[in-house]
């Protein structure tokens, strides 16, 4: 973060974890709920309603819904099927196989720190070797799935982009609905490709 600040060229947006930590400003170095707070009595003061303010930033981004899937599996024998899951995902072909309506274009893995297809090698700088996998899907979507650190759990993290564009609040709702559909399908499909269901 401080190497950020003092950039000239890089500047922080936003941060933010699986649990619901927050870090919306730069000069907080932890994700508590007191900027996180403020920054949500802004909106409030500037826009009124925050169902209707994330409308509006559907309609002109696009919509975008993402998920955590968890499945536990107890045990030595559970943290042997985890690993099991992770070596074999790493030795399919997936490239240009489909999950569901869209084809996987890039595979990260942060294990080997291998990419393919159009996923960019700089997503490695920086992080440390980890048994994480990210397959990248047409249409701005993804897949990562990587063994919980605390738990006997592997967790899946989908974030997707609706294929289609909402014209109006209405249609919003609509495609809310068949977005999160795609992605319990996917994470399904995902899941059976690790050898998981």
């Amino acid at each position: 973060m401080a190497k950020i600040d003092k950039s000239k060229t890089d500047f922080f947006l936003f941060g933010g974890e699986e649990s619901f930590g927050y870090l919306p400003v730069s000069f907080v170095r932890d994700k508590d709920s007191l900027s996180s707070a403020l920054l949500l009595l802004e909106i409030l003061t500037e826009k009124k309603d925050l169902f209707n303010y994330m409308d509006e930033i559907y309609l002109k981004y696009g919509l975008f819904q993402e998920s955590l899937k968890s499945l536990t599996l107890e045990g030595s024998a559970g943290k042997e099927k985890i690993r099991k899951s992770l070596e074999s995902l790493r030795t399919l072909d997936l490239l240009g196989k489909k999950i569901h309506h869209r084809k996987i274009t890039g595979i990260l893995d942060y294990k080997t720190q291998i990419a393919k297809g159009n996923a960019s090698k700089s997503a490695f700088s920086g992080c440390p070797s980890s048994d994480v996998i990210q397959v990248i899907l047409e249409g701005n979507a993804k897949l990562t799935i990587r063994p919980s650190g605390t738990e006997p759990k592997i967790k899946i993290y989908s974030s997707f982009q609706s294929l289609k564009a909402p014209k109006s609040k209405e249609e919003i709702k609509i495609l809310t609905k068949d977005l999160l559909s795609e992605i319990k399908t996917s994470e399904e499909i995902f899941l059976q490709l690790a050898g998981l269901s």
